[in-house]
């Protein structure tokens, strides 16, 4: 460790997360225009608690610069978060950190650099709101490492491309909630309910699929269906407001295809407005055995329910390559020893959901093949990630 670049990088860091907290009010007026405010709250929160984790996390870390450039594809979600845990985070390691916001948010990110003073902290990090073959042939070409969020197709064409880099990868993985015979149902449903409308469902780490046992199936879809009769909607000015406009309608789109196909299985009918780009809460009820291939990764709060009624067929599809391969988190309420053990390349979380154990200085995600991964020389390794090791090691 050079304690000349700690104490810079660290001093930084806590001056950021001070200005952050200080312009607390102003952030959330201007992530409002973008996002709940619930979540607006909680990237706020978690970019000043992992900033101020930076000491610890990089006190044992070779601080030299050991990359010329990093080259990032930086997230839709959770702009400033993703901003420490991306952007901050490698330009420890690198003299320039590239970062290309999606076209959607490039203006709402502007903002935020500008409030905080994020040039005058964080002189090595730098906006690039340009194209994709852009970014290809003026940043990823030069850069020795990428850091790549989205769809693992994608980041494999680039693998392809540049089999030279080094690549992390942070995909849309699967995370199933499991409910089972003893559970406290209650807790469940508001847990379940808390991470399937969280950024109005559009995070990557929501639930998308629900396993519910048949013991207590009926009483479960009774109080979610209580539960979710009551969530607000609206415009994210309205303080109370925790599910707004979803941004992109790609992802209405694509959420139009699949309700048509599960016409007679919704139980609870939202609504999709194609005007104002919102979908409000839709409940869609099957059994286990109904279930056939993919499971799909809704941007829109959609709680899809599969009722099972014994742990072995549950098994059975968990061990499908359609779960294992993209599996991260479970979030599982009064289930058995034998089963959380069983589930594979995958991280259980015992009565919580994600946002109850994520915090930008811990390793994320899980063990499956299409999840998250880093790439180095023609290797891959499967597991969570934190970025500050890989690019220390």
């Amino acid at each position: 460790m050079n304690n000349n670049n700690y104490n810079e990088f660290i001093r930084a860091t806590i001056e950021l997360a001070n200005k952050i907290d200080k312009k607390r009010d102003e952030l959330i007026s201007i992530l409002c225009m973008y996002e709940s405010r619930e979540t607006a709250v909680y990237e706020i929160q978690h970019s000043i608690k992992t900033l101020q984790g930076f000491s610890n996390e990089f006190s044992n870390l070779d601080f030299l610069k050991k990359y010329g450039n990093i080259s990032i594809f930086f997230p839709i979600n959770l702009p400033l978060y993703s901003l420490v845990l991306f952007a901050i985070t490698s330009s420890a390691f690198a003299k320039k950190v590239r970062v290309r916001p999606p076209m959607i948010i490039n203006e709402l990110l502007e903002k935020i650099v500008k409030i905080v003073e994020f040039s005058d902290l964080m002189p090595n990090i730098f906006l690039y709101p340009i194209s994709r073959k852009q970014f290809l042939d003026e940043c990823v070409e030069y850069s020795q490492v990428v850091i790549f969020n989205g769809r693992y197709e994608n980041v494999q064409e680039l693998i392809t491309e540049f089999p030279d880099k080094k690549f992390i990868f942070n995909g849309r993985g699967i995370n199933p909630a499991i409910v089972g015979n003893n559970a406290n149902i209650d807790l469940a449903v508001k847990k379940i309910v808390e991470m399937r409308i969280f950024n109005s469902g559009q995070d990557c780490a929501g639930i998308d699929v629900i396993f519910v046992s048949d013991v207590i199936y009926e009483k479960f879809v009774a109080t979610l269906k209580e539960d979710v009769s009551m969530v607000s909607v609206g415009n994210y000015n309205d303080e109370g407001v925790r599910i707004g406009k979803v941004q992109r309608i790609e992802y209405i789109n694509e959420l139009k295809e699949f309700l048509l196909k599960a016409e007679n299985d919704i139980t609870f009918r939202g609504v999709v407005n194609y005007d104002s780009c919102i979908v409000t809460p839709h409940i869609i009820e099957r059994d286990i055995k109904d279930h056939n291939g993919e499971f799909v990764e809704f941007f829109a709060p959609i709680f899809y329910i599969l009722k099972y009624e014994s742990e072995s067929e549950l098994l059975a599809i968990l061990n499908s390559e359609h779960y294992s391969e993209y599996a991260m988190y479970a979030s599982v309420f009064g289930t058995s020893d034998e089963l959380n053990k069983n589930i594979p390349n995958t991280q259980v979380l015992i009565n919580k959901i994600v946002n109850d154990i994520e915090i930008g200085n811990e390793p994320y995600g899980g063990y499956g093949a299409k999840a998250n991964f880093v790439y180095h020389d023609n290797n891959f390794k499967f597991g969570p990630v934190l970025i500050s090791n890989v690019l220390a090691s």
